[in-house]
């Protein structure tokens, strides 16, 4: 009887060991083809991610070049406060894609501008009472005009702290550096 147990279990050792390894070997395997697939996947989103960004830029840069393009002197102050912004952010310590998301602001802070006549977009001297407050309102429609990217910008751009919470001073700085940018531009 012991001479059989001990048959039997040498049988199972075996029949048995070759099984359970290839069973390991497999399961190895498919698991590593499963990652390498997820890899491949998660590069592709990756890259497509990266093209539609690069197109949402290239969108917003033509749109602020069309908007500019009737005057000279706010395309020109489009890109100082660009270039003052992002050097403000930078200083301040913000991240890459922070920068970024305020050269893309800064790029369409002066988007009401479309509904100003050109007349006073264009005149040369000072502008009038009258002129001044239809100025104004550029602030007014650019806002109306943004407010139907606003769940999108905020969605994208939110700042987060290290442990993936909304961190609202870091939201307040960067909500600021563009108009600080534009102060400062207009007080030098």
């Amino acid at each position: 009887m012991v001479i059989g147990m001990q048959h039997r279990a040498l049988t199972m050792i075996v029949i048995g060991a070759p099984v359970l390894i290839a069973i390991h070997f497999g399961h190895r395997q498919h698991r590593d083809s499963i990652q390498e697939r997820i890899d491949v996947i998660e590069r592709s989103q990756r890259e497509q991610i990266s093209v539609m960004e690069k197109a949402h830029r290239e969108t917003i840069e033509a749109l602020a070049v069309a908007i500019n393009a009737k005057d000279k002197v706010t395309h020109e102050h489009v890109l100082r406060v660009q270039i003052y912004a992002a050097g403000v952010a930078s200083i301040l310590g913000c991240s890459e894609p922070e920068i970024e998301a305020l050269r893309a602001g800064a790029l369409l802070h002066d988007i009401g501008k479309i509904a100003v006549p050109d007349y006073i977009l264009t005149k040369p001297g000072k502008l009038t009472a009258a002129e001044f407050e239809k100025m104004k309102l550029h602030t007014l429609v650019g806002a109306q005009v943004l407010s139907r990217v606003k769940a999108w910008l905020k969605g994208r751009h939110q700042l987060l702290n290290e442990n993936g919470v909304p961190e609202p001073s870091r939201i307040k700085v960067k909500r600021n550096v563009t108009q600080s940018s534009r102060i400062s531009r207009g007080m030098g």
